[in-house]
């Protein structure tokens, strides 16, 4: 691994201390304008990651799940797309 992609998961990781696997409905409106500038950089992050290990398909996965929370559907697809094509098996 290297170290962007350990710094996307660690975005990841620190933004899911504040959802905690809550619904929408339950998270305060400071809540969410904290999330949205954490799932930014985790997808600028993630991105990065991406581009420094191409060849890796849980970047590809981080990037598209950092997209996916960031509200960057078209994105996301198509990471998620690349990181199938990378491991077939894993889909």
């Amino acid at each position: 691994t290297n170290t962007w992609s350990e710094l996307a998961t660690t975005w990841g990781n620190i933004s899911q201390t504040i959802r905690r696997g809550r619904a929408a409905s339950e998270i305060s409106p400071a809540e969410w304008q904290r999330l949205s500038q954490m799932y930014a950089i985790w997808q600028r992050v993630a991105q990065r990651a991406a581009q420094v290990n191409p060849n890796s398909s849980r970047t590809w996965y981080e990037f598209a799940t950092a997209s996916m929370f960031n509200s960057d559907m078209k994105t996301a697809d198509k990471a998620v797309w690349k990181a199938i094509q990378l491991e077939p098996q894993r889909a």
